[in-house]
């Protein structure tokens, strides 16, 4: 998603973009599923067949993958004559120094969520994220995360609630809801997060469900799949999203607050742009303020409350007056958004 974003940038000249090496199998799973990028756009990738690393190490194998492009990161940082952004995501990696600290290069990190909450990082990979943290507090010119709440332990930070990427098709999506057999559908990983007990009082209460996405733990996928008028389908490319929404007419994000770290879950901006009322289990940043409307918080509704916001949210799926709003809005799309952003970081190195 940012890559697309920093693609459609007048701001950013070019961009290289460094990955961790991919093993045999994924490439193949990535077949059909080409990013076709510009020329603005390199990305650097590798191939590594030694399955040990991440047999031993899980997620933390990619530290020491990624040290593998620290050359190409020194060759990227000698060149250009531009201000020289590092934007970094990586939970765990610590790149070089000898690269951060040259004056010609702004050192940026979005640590996204704050992941020392994360529900499926392992112990060991949560003390890596706070090594990782207590780095950046040290040597980041710039810090953003999707919200304050993120955001609590840097000081000198900014909140960038997620957005999504205005494209042609955008404006159209969802229009066509007449195929729309589900009551509610949720797009996304299914973790021991996921609000079971509510999805089984739903079901009780007569409506369906929809549920696409990676099970992370299976036990979750198993308990929901068991429930009546509950469909839970396996993962989608991003593809297929807009066919996926088009069959239920309100989303859901159904987290339990004590196990959630997200602060401004994409789907729910999902749900909106494509023209989806949702039902979420807490407040989200403030979104559902803009979108009052269509956004509803379930905690705390009596099942008569719940059958009533139901019944509107219903009516409201597809609308041309939720439509409207999301393509006048500025939280939705990042491209009213990112130029701006971008402006900030540059200035703050000094740089143009």
């Amino acid at each position: 998603m940012i890559l697309r974003a920093l693609e459609s940038s007048e701001n950013v000249v070019s961009v290289d973009w460094f990955e961790r090496p991919t093993y045999p199998f994924e490439r193949a799973a990535r077949r059909g599923q080409k990013l076709l990028l510009s020329d603005k756009i390199t990305v650097h990738r590798s191939t590594t067949i030694n399955p040990f690393p991440v047999i031993r190490d899980k997620r933390l194998w990619t530290i020491g993958a990624l040290k593998g492009q620290e050359r190409k990161l020194d060759v990227w940082a000698s060149k250009s004559s531009h201000t020289k952004v590092i934007l970094d995501f990586h939970p765990f990696y610590i790149p070089p120094v000898e690269i951060i600290d040259r004056e010609d290069v702004f050192y940026w990190y979005d640590l996204i969520d704050n992941f020392t909450k994360h529900n499926v990082f392992t112990g060991k990979q949560i003390e890596a994220v706070k090594r990782k943290y207590a780095w950046v507090k040290e040597s980041a010119a710039f810090v953003t995360g999707v919200s304050q709440a993120a955001l609590v332990d840097f000081p000198r930070s900014e909140a960038v609630p997620n957005r999504l990427l205005l494209s042609s098709r955008d404006q159209d999506k969802a229009r066509v809801i007449g195929m729309a057999d589900y009551d509610f559908g949720f797009t996304g990983f299914i973790t021991d997060k996921f609000d079971v007990d509510f999805i089984a009082r739903l079901s009780d209460l007569g409506y369906s469900t929809l549920i696409r996405g990676r099970a992370y733990h299976p036990e979750i996928a198993r308990r929901l799949s068991k429930l009546n008028r509950v469909t839970v389908g396996g993962e989608y490319h991003e593809s297929e999203q807009t066919a996926i929404f088009s069959r239920f007419r309100v989303g859901l994000v159904p987290y339990r607050p004590e196990k959630s770290h997200d602060e401004s879950p994409i789907k729910l901006i999902q749900y909106l742009a494509n023209g989806k009322p949702a039902l979420i289990s807490k407040a989200f940043g403030g979104i559902e303020d803009e979108f009052s409307r269509w956004v509803k918080v379930y905690d705390g509704m009596s099942d008569d409350e719940l059958h009533s916001c139901v019944s509107l949210l219903k009516v409201e799926s597809g609308g041309a007056a939720l439509l409207d709003v999301v393509n006048s809005s500025k939280s939705v799309y990042w491209n009213s958004a990112l130029s701006g952003l971008i402006a900030r970081a540059c200035s703050s190195s000094g740089g143009s």
